[in-house]
């Protein structure tokens, strides 16, 4: 009758590795990155070197644990979420370096800033994942049929004296897990003398900023407000904010985590033109009582 041998994949792990501190890598992070074939790091265009690398490398280095990091390869990722006309050349990358070495048998660890499922530059990996996944069962669902065909040929042939069909056949499902990192708002409530960010019945809400919009009822309907990507709406973002009188509310740390991280308590001090991409702003009333 009919005899397979199935083809297995490597295992993806998408990993976050919080918003800077070495330290604050989960143990399951560490055991799961240390114990990986390969590690695929994301950098900006034009960047050396990922933030998400610098982390993992300083955090093996810290704990003399140099030996145990496996090989890391970049693949160049867009930061800027309006490059969705990047996305096909994107996806090509990561199909070279991610799907390939999966499908050969290869577990991966695809690290991020932060948590992969936060705005994170996994969702395009995800994507292609989901996108391989689908058309490979469907792909199965037809050789299914197929092979059923085929079976009962043979089971007609093998009563006539002929010999069994024999093949292959590939059960390449990736498997997926995720392991979650530290948000950058949670690493800055405790930076700041671990006050509360929210408490009670406080409404919260996290808004990526962009240029132009108008955040004035956010600032009156929210007790607490986070605001990512903020370089392309700051000076705009800090008015909106004074109008609104909570300026003594605000905070902003840029590149929190790293050797040349910045915090502002008074976000008035900040030049608009120098804030990094790597900022987060908090406008929050717990903070007032600072």
């Amino acid at each position: 009758m009919y005899n397979t041998r199935k083809l297995k994949s490597g295992k993806l792990y998408a990993i976050g590795v919080g918003p800077g501190d070495p330290e604050l890598l989960t143990l399951k992070a560490v055991r799961v990155l240390s114990s990986s074939d390969i590690i695929i790091a994301p950098k900006s265009p034009g960047q050396k070197k990922g933030y998400a690398q610098s982390i993992v490398k300083a955090a093996f280095k810290n704990w003399e644990w140099d030996d145990k990091l496996p090989p890391v390869e970049t693949v160049e990722v867009s930061m800027n979420s309006s490059a969705d006309s990047k996305t096909f050349t994107i996806k090509n990358s990561l199909q070279r370096k991610v799907l390939e070495k999966l499908l050969a048998g290869q577990n991966i660890s695809f690290i991020t800033l932060g948590d992969p499922m936060f705005y994170s530059t996994y969702r395009h990996l995800a994507q292609l994942i989901q996108e391989y996944n689908q058309t490979n069962q469907a792909d199965q669902t037809k050789q299914t049929e197929l092979i059923d065909q085929i079976n009962q040929t043979n089971l007609t042939n093998q009563i006539n004296g002929a010999n069994s069909f024999n093949s292959q056949s590939n059960d390449a499902h990736i498997q997926v897990e995720v392991i979650p990192g530290i948000y950058s708002f949670s690493a800055i409530s405790a930076k700041i003398g671990g006050i509360q960010l929210t408490f009670g019945s406080d409404k919260t809400v996290i808004v990526p900023a962009k240029k132009d919009q108008d955040y004035r009822n956010y600032l009156k309907d929210f007790e607490t407000l986070v605001f990512l990507k903020v370089t392309s709406n700051f000076d705009k973002l800090v008015n909106q904010i004074k109008e609104s009188q909570r300026v003594e509310e605000a905070v902003l740390v840029e590149k929190l985590g790293f050797p040349d991280e910045k915090l502002y308590q008074n976000i008035l001090e900040v030049e608009p033109r120098k804030v990094s991409y790597l900022s987060t702003l908090i406008v929050s009333k717990n903070l007032g009582s600072r």
